[in-house]
């Protein structure tokens, strides 16, 4: 090699290594902090390609070449990650392939219902909602969380949480499922009931009344029903009947004719629990099923004029009007 091509040579060497460090160090974000979003359905061809149409990068193929070097086609991770500003290449690909995700806050609360539950945490989430509803009605699926297709809605406590966004359906279910037990598990001795017959029967109670003093006493009435292995005859899973039927009518009352309903949560008809939960139970109304007040109580009514209820241990008493 002659010393004119030895210089060429060198220069076309100090030329690559320059380009290479300008574009290790290009400052991508320039304007302000940003967060990106990874679901666990995504590839690094996708990831190039959602950096590219969110302006974060402006070579996809720049940064493929970073992410195949740096290997992080083998080692995606979901989330919400913050670029923070000044990102260039090299600091980009290090914080997609760190663990170090932004979780996303998501509550349940005693108003969600079980559609409403599942329509928030998949839109808070990106999680496909018809895959959600698949895999709780999979039998073969459900068998792993000792559930079926009407008490699986008991794992979804009353509760704030923080997950990583872009989570798979079959991990979020598994999350819940283990928050499910370890929450009954702190009073495991004091359970009389499964954790899923608590649950159920909260949902009824946390309709009876929003008076977390009261709460207490009306479990204790539905608990000595099941012992005597009465009907527990609870109006709030008769609302739920006609609500399933028709989720727009409005019910300020129960009539009898109601009652004739043919529903396995026609706790009317049929004695024991019913089925699943007719609601999202409120954490006092799961506290109060555990502890509920030992008592020789029956029965239990609206008092007139307050929301309050008399209680009362005989059927006679329970309809005396000198109550009301």
């Amino acid at each position: 090699m002659t010393y004119k091509s030895k210089i060429v040579l060198f220069i076309i060497i100090i030329l690559i290594f320059q380009i290479i460090y300008y574009t290790c160090n290009i400052q991508l974000c320039a304007c302000k902090n940003t967060n990106f979003y990874v679901s666990y359905r995504d590839n690094v061809y996708s990831i190039s390609d959602n950096l590219y149409k969110s302006k974060i990068i402006n070579s996809k193929n720049c940064f493929l070449i970073f992410a195949k070097k740096m290997k992080y086609d083998l080692n995606i991770n979901n989330g919400m990650y913050c670029l923070p500003y000044g990102t260039n290449y090299y600091k980009l690909v290090s914080i997609l392939r760190s663990k170090d995700r932004q979780p996303i806050k998501i509550t349940f609360s005693k108003i969600n219902t079980h559609e409403e539950i599942l329509e928030y945490a998949c839109k808070k989430l990106n999680m496909d909602i018809k895959i959600i509803k698949y895999y709780l009605n999979d039998l073969t699926f459900l068998n792993k969380y000792h559930s079926n297709k009407d008490n699986i809605y008991c794992i979804f406590i009353p509760n704030t949480y923080y997950i990583n966004w872009g989570i798979d359906e079959r991990n979020f279910i598994d999350r819940m499922y283990n928050e499910f037990n370890n929450y009954f598990s702190k009073y495991n001795e004091q359970c009389e009931l499964s954790y899923h017959n608590i649950y159920i029967l909260a949902s009824i109670v946390s309709m009876e009344t929003n008076d977390a003093n009261e709460m207490t006493k009306i479990a204790g009435v539905y608990i000595n029903r099941l012992n005597k292995k009465w009907k527990l005859q609870a109006d709030p899973t008769i609302i739920y009947v006609l609500k399933c039927i028709d989720n727009t009518i409005k019910i300020n009352k129960v009539f009898h004719k109601h009652l004739k309903i043919n529903s396995p949560y026609n706790t009317y008809l049929y004695k024991g629990l019913p089925p699943g939960p007719i609601s999202i139970p409120s954490l006092e109304s799961i506290n109060a099923v555990i502890l509920y007040e030992k008592h020789n109580y029956f029965f239990f009514r609206l008092k007139k004029n307050n929301n309050k209820h008399f209680f009362s241990e005989k059927y006679v008493d329970h309809y005396s009007r000198k109550y009301y």
